[in-house]
């Protein structure tokens, strides 16, 4: 998905990190690193190389596991890394985690109090079942 993302932000620098050591890449404007998101020690590793000093304008989680845990660990240890006018980007959410996400947003409404927080359903008719998104906006 990195690729189909350079294909879309052709200015950008597409930044990648994976559990796995054998997805890992570097190709024209692609970097991956590796860091096991389910793990909080390692998500702030990353954010320590010196590769990944500058904030970004765009942040994206993409797996497809149903650990909805790691995407939230992962935006609490990630969301100072996004500019101001930055989205954070949860993809793949599942139709039977809508409630847990709506009260989970509710949450970070109350402790992020400089971002916004919004549930996106994907029209799709031939998917009904991942084709939500959360965005995540940082205001000031």
């Amino acid at each position: 998905s990195l690729r189909s993302w350079k294909h879309f932000f052709t200015n950008g620098t597409i930044i990648g990190a994976d559990k796995l050591s054998k997805n890992l890449f570097e190709d024209n404007s692609i970097q991956t690193f590796l860091c096991d998101y389910s793990r909080e020690y390692s998500v702030e590793e990353l954010w320590k190389k010196e590769q990944l000093k500058e904030d970004f304008d765009i942040i994206i989680i993409n797996t497809d596991n149903n650990n909805i845990s790691e995407k939230i660990m992962f935006f609490e240890k990630s969301h100072f890394k996004i500019r101001p006018g930055g989205v954070f980007i949860i993809e793949n959410i599942k139709i039977h985690f809508v409630d847990f996400y709506q009260q989970q947003l509710e949450k970070w409404r109350n402790e992020f109090l400089s971002f916004s927080f919004r549930l996106f359903k994907i029209p799709n008719k031939k998917n009904n079942y991942d084709n939500r998104i959360c965005i995540i906006q940082r205001l000031w």
